[in-house]
């Protein structure tokens, strides 16, 4: 299977790590080197952070990221310092699959054809995911962590996706107990369900859940869990919403 590269910077962070062709000088390895995402649903994205770390400072311009299928991508979440870089790798569950995917830190020479005879070139270091995509229900996000409380809005959006001659539920959402949520930090303002996404292989079924924050002290951090069940069969999850609270205002010296 092709190794598909993915660009490690935005535009705004203006720096890529393929421009060039120098290969690193010390040893990189990723924490976890492992990882278990043999729950994700079809119709479902879900996001994890890794680090790529170097024995020593390392030469950032020299290392590339790249993915070995279609439904794993990683890019850096900010700018690396001397000898981390932390991953954001998302798994796409665009179908049913059970494979063992990888996400791969390479330098840039190595997208060279190697020398007659010579095997393949390793990689620098290597992310391996136990991965398993199935037709089975999903909320996502899995977990909310607010950017901001006053006057936020958050989506939650259950789904299940089944095979395309399958007769399709009425509702998707089975119980949501407003009662349970806790009316001091959020309530919920609407919930409305998409049209049906149709696939070769699937069809998929999303009801949209917003709630709104009503905590009134936005430097005041908060938890709270939001009990749902979804799904054919039905199945119960609870999602935790967490704000850390406001930053304090930097001082100016003033």
């Amino acid at each position: 299977m092709s190794h598909r590269p993915t660009s490690l910077f935005s535009c705004a962070v203006a720096l890529a790590l393929a421009c060039s062709s120098s290969a690193p000088t010390v040893k990189l390895r990723f924490e976890p080197p492992k990882a278990d995402q043999t729950d994700v649903a079809v119709g479902e994205e879900v996001s994890y952070r890794i680090r790529l770390i170097g024995e020593s400072k390392v030469d950032w311009d020299a290392v590339r990221i790249v993915s070995s299928c279609d439904c794993v991508t990683a890019e850096v979440a900010a700018a690396p310092d001397e000898a981390t870089a932390e991953i954001q790798v998302t798994i796409h569950g665009t179908k049913a699959e059970r494979i063992e995917a990888h996400v791969e830190a390479r330098q840039k020479a190595s997208d060279a054809k190697p020398a007659t005879g010579a095997g393949p070139v390793e990689p620098l270091a290597n992310h391996a995911i136990d991965l398993a995509i199935t037709r089975r229900p999903f909320v996502t996000p899995r977990e909310v962590e607010l950017k901001q409380a006053k006057d936020a809005r958050f989506e939650l959006v259950v789904g299940q996706a089944f095979a395309p001659d399958a007769k399709l539920p009425g509702s998707i959402l089975k119980d949501l107990d407003v009662a349970k949520l806790d009316a001091k930090k959020i309530e919920l303002v609407d919930m409305v369900d998409d049209p049906v996404a149709r696939t070769e292989d699937d069809q998929i079924v999303r009801t949209r859940l917003v709630f709104a924050v009503v905590a009134v002290d936005p430097k005041a951090a908060f938890e709270t869990t939001i009990p749902i069940e979804f799904g054919e069969p039905p199945v119960k999850r609870e999602v935790k919403v967490r704000w850390r609270g406001a930053k304090p205002a930097a001082d100016g010296g003033h």
